[in-house]
């Protein structure tokens, strides 16, 4: 499978199982060809271990001034970082946070088109390291970047039971 395919795997996978993340499953959408789709996109993405996901933000990630709240933006940054290195992982192995930082450079409004683009420079044996930034979709303006290192586990996502 290649890498886009593991991750469409993973969303359908965790999903269904998630009720924390469940309502980030619902609006998240993975660029698959972003240059036809979009040709200022291009500008984005350069490297071979990179991923675009879209998504809308509604009301329910806001808080009460009518902002992305940042709890929701790290969860936001965890899901993405999680599929992008699960996906690029060459044994779709299971993982789990060791470290999730994030910078709130300007404020993601309510019902506003974000860009999640996802960087992993490095898969190792016991740890993956990969870098998220937000963008509006509108103008390309950077709100929110983002690391998160994960602890590799033995486990592969294509085992019976998560």
């Amino acid at each position: 499978m290649t890498a886009i395919e593991n991750m469409k795997y993973i969303m359908q996978r965790l999903a269904p199982n998630s009720t924390f993340g469940g309502p980030f499953f619902k609006r998240l959408n993975l660029i698959q060809d972003y240059v036809n789709e979009d040709p200022r996109l291009i500008s984005l993405i350069n490297q071979k271990h990179e991923v675009l996901f879209r998504m809308s933000v509604s009301d329910e990630f806001c808080n009460a001034l009518n902002t992305m709240h940042g709890g929701a933006i790290s969860t936001l940054i965890d899901i993405t970082t999680t599929i992008a290195i699960s996906g690029f992982d060459k044994n779709l192995r299971q993982n789990v946070s060791a470290e999730l930082s994030t910078y709130y450079l300007n404020p993601i409004k309510i019902n506003s088109q974000i860009l999640i683009h996802v960087k992993v420079p490095k898969i190792g044996k016991t740890l993956a390291y990969s870098h998220a930034d937000i963008y509006e979709d509108e103008n390309l303006k950077l709100c929110v970047n983002g690391s998160h290192i994960k602890a590799m586990l033995d486990k592969t996502w294509r085992e019976d039971k998560i």
